[in-house]
């Protein structure tokens, strides 16, 4: 299996699952862009870094599919984060990989378990911790354990 899993924000999560192994990080897209850039000079920024990000991810890894989380609707910064997804689709559809949307509902119950963790942040990184020690950037953790969803369910899924 190999697969690019990603948290996409302003800082993204990225982990690289490639026959077992994980390689992972964490990337602040918006580096080198004030907060106070309006939405036209900070988007087209941040797209950018997202876009070569991917580019970089595609060379190093190899992958086959892109994992990313999706299934948002509203809320502050949906619209960016619209925008970013849909330049991970992009890039992935150009490098020739199949992409793969997971809500976040889905892989934090397949790997947190039933319920609402007190603080969902920690649990996540503490289950990503058990795959990669180092870890403690709650992006990059997201990432692993998406990396874990997509090994566990989506591997048996394609054998069914």
């Amino acid at each position: 299996m190999r697969v690019l899993c990603m948290d996409i924000a302003t800082r993204t999560g990225w982990c690289a699952l490639i026959d077992g192994r994980r390689h992972s990080g964490v990337v602040d897209l918006s580096l080198d862009c004030s907060e106070k850039a309006g939405e036209f000079v900070r988007h087209p920024h941040i797209l950018g870094a997202l876009a070569t990000l991917i580019r970089e991810l595609v060379s190093d890894f190899e992958p086959t599919f892109l994992v990313i989380e999706g299934g948002f609707s509203r809320g502050a910064g949906s619209q960016l984060l619209h925008r970013l997804i849909g330049v991970a689709m992009a890039e992935a559809q150009h490098a020739g990989l199949g992409v793969i949307a997971v809500p976040g509902s889905s892989w934090k119950k397949a790997i947190l378990g039933r319920g609402n963790p007190q603080d969902p942040k920690a649990a996540s990184i503490a289950h990503a911790q058990t795959l990669a020690p180092h870890v403690t950037d709650d992006n990059e953790a997201d990432a692993i354990c998406i990396s874990d969803y997509a090994d566990r369910v989506l591997v048996k899924e394609k054998a069914a």
